[in-house]
């Protein structure tokens, strides 16, 4: 909705008065609002990926995307916990009659990072666990693969990755 004259009580809804009002609700729910925390680690940025047209400004380590915001955003929001990393999978695999390993994906020495992509992977017990982060004009793609290198059936037990989104409020009054 706009704000006109004969609307004077009307709202404008943008991006940012959704969240503000979804963690207000949230807290409403599930007790209590999370203030920003001054002991927090610090924002780690090594490289931009970067794409013509891409809707979003994505920073990274060789460990993953480290920070994400749009582009045109009227409040410049972070969408990435600081201290935290978005575009890593994890999997525990086993071969049949052997032990469990756990893979984490981390930067793969044997692919070159490009600017617009970065290819992250985790091999063990002859199982490949890749995601490859990528941004172009639609977006950003994020594409996770697990392959079996040997003959034997590969067991997966687990298969997961975590969202570290920024969740905290801090509103300047």
């Amino acid at each position: 909705m706009t704000k006109s004259k004969a609307m004077s009580k009307a709202w404008t809804y943008t991006r940012r008065t959704m969240l503000l009002g979804s963690s207000f609700l949230g807290s409403a729910f599930f007790g209590g609002v999370t203030l920003p925390t001054p002991n927090r680690p610090q924002r780690k940025v090594a490289m931009v990926l970067k794409a013509v047209d891409s809707p979003f400004v994505v920073g990274c380590t060789q460990d993953g995307i480290t920070s994400l915001r749009y582009r045109n955003d009227a409040y410049d929001t972070d969408y990435v916990l600081p201290g935290a990393v978005l575009g890593t999978a994890h999997a525990r695999v086993r071969r049949a009659g052997s032990e469990w390993h756990t893979l984490r994906t981390g930067v793969d020495a044997t692919k070159p990072m490009h600017s617009a992509a970065l290819e992250l992977a985790a091999r063990d017990a002859g199982v490949l666990l890749t995601t490859r982060l990528a941004v172009d004009e639609a977006g950003l793609t994020w594409e996770i693969m697990l392959r079996n290198d040997g003959m034997a059936s590969v067991e997966v037990g687990d298969l997961y990755f975590p969202m570290p989104m920024n969740t905290e409020l801090s509103i300047g009054l």
